[in-house]
């Protein structure tokens, strides 16, 4: 039957000559006319995916994944660059998880991974107060003993995050969050299109500790850059960026903001490692 006959039957009757799988057939050529074959939500999740893989490549001119900013640093950083890199790790596997949730569907499977994906934002919002610190001290902003007790500190809540995460929290008091319908366009503050995930509903032990790390973000490059330090700019950018983004009420906006932290607090490193306080 010719195509366009076909499109005729579909919308006026369906005669014999069409079977079940042909109607189903049939229902997927209209998605596909509208484009909507990859959902927005997975579209946004797997290009953020390709942006952590590409970045520390493209902007170090590096040709091995999450260990480019390595070379760029002295040992003082050496710590930063780590976490960094790990956090860039931390995020494709996140963003990996949420474009991929409505293809694994709910279950077991896709708990686990969530809890494993919780456990990864436990691990790197804690230790991505390293840098700042870092850079605090190498400007002597702050002094080296203060700069040993906040690492210590925050390395400390991260690892205690993990342990809760992995081994303590209870997968099946997750709650399924079921925006995988093409046609929702539900776009909002914290879901986005064509995404199915589970959030753990804890809000103020999730949120509140990334806007911290923000602000502190924020307030550690401003001083740096009203001292005149290379870094305070990018590590304020970072900061400031992030939290515009997490604060702009859009969940497509908001899942860059870790990667421009990230890749600022990046250049705010290799800016004071080459240059002299």
């Amino acid at each position: 039957m010719p195509s366009h006959q076909r499109q005729t039957t579909q919308l006026t009757y369906i005669d014999e000559r069409i079977d079940i799988d042909d109607v189903f057939m049939l229902s997927d050529a209209v998605v596909v006319d509208r484009g909507d074959t990859v959902p927005y939500g997975t579209k946004i999740h797997l290009f953020n995916a390709m942006l952590g893989l590409s970045i520390p490549m493209l902007l170090f001119g590096k040709t091995i994944p999450f260990i480019s900013s390595l070379s760029l640093v002295d040992n003082q950083f050496l710590l930063s660059s780590l976490i960094i890199e790990g956090s860039f790790i931390g995020m494709v596997i996140d963003n990996l998880i949420n474009g991929f949730g409505r293809y694994i569907g709910e279950g077991s499977m896709l708990r686990n991974l969530t809890r494993i994906r919780l456990a990864l934002h436990g691990l790197t919002v804690p230790s991505m107060f390293v840098p700042a610190i870092e850079l605090g001290k190498h400007a002597r902003i702050i002094s080296s003993r203060v700069s040993r007790f906040a690492i210590g500190f925050f390395l400390s809540y991260a690892f205690v995050e993990v342990i809760e995460w992995l081994f303590l929290y209870d997968v099946d008091e997750l709650q399924v969050v079921d925006n995988s319908d093409l046609d929702s366009k539900k776009n909002n503050s914290r879901y986005i299109d064509g995404v199915l995930s589970y959030t753990c509903g804890k809000v103020v032990k999730c949120v509140v500790p990334a806007v911290t790390l923000c602000l502190s973000t924020m307030a550690m490059g401003n001083v740096m850059r009203v001292r005149g330090v290379a870094a305070g700019p990018w590590l304020l950018g970072a900061g400031g960026l992030s939290f515009a983004a997490c604060s702009c009420g859009r969940a497509d906006v908001q899942a860059f903001g870790e990667t421009t932290q990230l890749t600022m607090t990046m250049a705010a490193l290799a800016s004071a490692a080459s240059s002299v306080c």
